[in-house]
């Protein structure tokens, strides 16, 4: 059988006499690494100059895109109002068809009063 109590003894040893003597890394190294270091630094961020801050409705026509898309939206609103107001004849038949009911027509008596007539009945 081996013994390995002399080898675990022999390897501590080297570790203690490792830890004694602590290994400090040339200067040339180190000198080299804090120039990279400092190269790779970010800029300082620099102060902006004080813009005016853009108008509102300029926000929201770029946001929207410009006069492509404005006028796309403004030609679909007016359309919108348009048949909102003066709807197409088949339009009405379209939208029957499409969620199924009908158009029930109210009806209004012109005359209320004849309802109420009791002394009519009373003769």
């Amino acid at each position: 059988m081996t013994d390995h109590t002399s080898e675990e003894t022999a390897l501590g040893d080297l570790f203690a006499e490792a830890r004694e003597a602590p290994v400090a890394p040339p200067a040339a190294l180190m000198a080299r690494i804090h120039e990279d270091a400092k190269r790779l630094q970010p800029a300082p961020p620099r102060l902006a100059s004080k813009k005016p801050a853009p108008a509102r409705w300029r926000d929201i026509w770029q946001g929207l895109g410009g006069w492509p898309a404005f006028s796309g939206l403004a030609t679909a609103t007016v359309a919108g109002i348009w048949l909102g107001v003066n709807p197409p004849v088949g339009m009405a038949l379209a939208a029957e068809t499409y969620l199924e009911y009908e158009t029930i027509t109210p009806v209004i008596d012109l005359v209320p009063e004849s309802y109420f007539d009791f002394s009519a009945e009373a003769l």
